[in-house]
């Protein structure tokens, strides 16, 4: 059965002449942060809006982030609270144009537990939150994902950032990017320990990061993948994406999987990502990118299928990539069409990189050194999930889970105290007079008093980044 299935997967494929490479715009003007780079970070975000403070860890209501959340017009959320929030239900983002500013959480940060956040919108930046579901008593299994992007109609869904966040124990994915979404950017996250035999109707689940069903224009690029079964990350479906220098390490089935199961193309660049395998690895021979052509990607590769349709174009650029199966002078050998020892045929392989946002690449083997110092929510003083997942990737130790019990649960987090800050501005009142700022009047949060494009409080949040490690 399995070689019928290869045959028949290789004869698709030598019928398929590549296309021209897919089109997705570049971002232009001001990048949403210093530094920021990838598709949609050319997004506002909720510059020039609002500042809205989360003023207690409640779930709902006057002063809580579900409250700052929901409210209309451009908005930047900052907290003047550290701590957990237990969430009763996912934290639905449906009104566009927001900033949620987690580095602004005094103490060691905020933490979102028992469900996760739900971005139904569009010119949306996260930053610097830790999002870990667990076992939810409210959220059903099969929906209960630490991060999801979804348009809930076509043409809602695009210009979303998540950036230095950390995110565990989703159980369905960690994080999720789906329904027609485009332009999205994932970067300097840790992305780890998806739970995999916890409630899922499909048994064993534990999945990192999920690009499906029409999502394009994507770039996923200087993350954390650490203990996730599957899905470092999955690209199906179709579209153009841009996966460069992310470090994977300990997967179980298939680290990286692509693959489109409709007659639409997918396109995209693996580049300079180094994968480390762990003591979760089921098959000691799997290839680190494992792509396919006409079966259904979304079940993860676990077995041969019949083919249901017409097969997409599958066009991939290989380089750099560090790993299982790697060979110098052959770009493509850490990748297999399938499941076992069968290379990509040439009309799959893309000659030059594919056409993206720019990013910053460095060489695929510095990635373990550079990565780790600068990723997750909070660098410069992790929590303790953070700074375990980190030391099992330096040291070789850890393994895919079933329950955050397993490894301590959901850790402590000192609540801290917030600046002095008279004028609720977003801005601290020592910050604004060192600054020359008016500490009385909150006018002056969305001036641009040097002319850079970004606004006041814009550049104390990056400031904020720049302590933690992330800017």
């Amino acid at each position: 059965m399995r070689h019928h299935f290869i045959v028949a997967l290789l004869a698709i494929a030598g019928a398929c002449a590549p296309q021209s490479p897919l089109v997705c715009p570049l971002p232009e003007g001001l990048p949403v942060f210093p530094g920021a780079e990838g598709f949609g970070t050319d997004t506002p975000a909720g510059r020039g809006g609002a500042v809205l403070e989360v003023t207690n860890l409640d779930d709902d209501g006057p002063g809580s982030l579900r409250a700052a959340v929901a409210a209309p017009g451009p908005r930047i959320v900052v907290f003047r609270v550290g701590g957990t929030i237990t969430l009763q239900s996912s934290l639905e983002v449906i009104e566009p144009f927001v900033t949620i500013a987690g580095q602004t959480a005094p103490g060691d940060g905020v933490l979102l537990k028992n469900a996760g956040v739900t971005v139904f919108t569009h010119d949306v930046l996260i930053q610097h939150l830790r999002i870990r579901p667990g076992i939810s008593t409210t959220v059903a299994a099969d929906v209960n994902d630490a991060l999801t992007v979804l348009a809930l109609a076509p043409g809602e869904g695009h210009h979303v950032v998540i950036d230095h966040v950390s995110v565990s124990w989703g159980e369905d994915e960690n994080v999720a990017v789906t329904g027609g979404v485009r332009d999205v950017t994932v970067s300097r996250s840790i992305i780890g320990e998806g739970l995999d035999k916890a409630r899922h109707s499909k048994g064993t689940h534990s999945a990192g990061l999920l690009f499906g069903y029409d999502t394009s224009c994507t770039t996923t690029h200087h993350n954390l993948f650490a203990h996730n079964r599957m899905r470092n990350p999955l690209l199906s479906d179709s579209g153009l994406h841009d996966v460069v220098n992310n470090l994977v390490y300990n997967w179980g089935d298939a680290a990286t999987n692509i693959g489109t199961a409709a007659a639409d193309a997918l396109h995209a660049n693996v580049v300079g990502n180094h994968y480390v395998p762990g003591a979760s690895l089921s098959e000691p021979d799997t290839f680190a990118v494992v792509a396919s052509q006409g079966d259904d990607p979304i079940n993860h590769f676990t077995e041969p299928r019949t083919l249901f349709g017409p097969a997409g174009e599958l066009l991939l650029y290989l380089a750099d990539n560090v790993g299982p199966h790697a060979e110098a002078g052959d770009p493509f050998a850490i990748a297999s069409l399938g499941w076992g020892d069968v290379r990509l045929p040439a009309a799959m392989r893309a000659a030059e990189r594919l056409q993206t946002a720019p990013v910053t690449t460095e060489a695929g083997a510095d990635v373990v050194v550079t990565l780790l110092a600068d990723v997750g929510a909070t660098p410069a003083r992790r929590d303790a999930v953070d700074t375990r997942i980190v030391d099992d990737v330096r040291n070789g130790t850890g393994e895919i889970i079933d329950s955050p019990e397993e490894v301590g649960g959901h850790p402590a987090l000192a609540p801290g105290a917030a600046l002095p800050d008279g004028d609720h501005d977003g801005m601290p009142d020592a910050w604004e007079d060192a600054l020359g700022l008016d500490a009385a009047s909150a006018e002056d949060a969305i001036d641009d008093d040097d002319g850079d494009g970004y606004t006041n409080v814009e550049e104390y949040l990056h400031s904020l980044a720049a302590a933690l490690g992330g800017g």
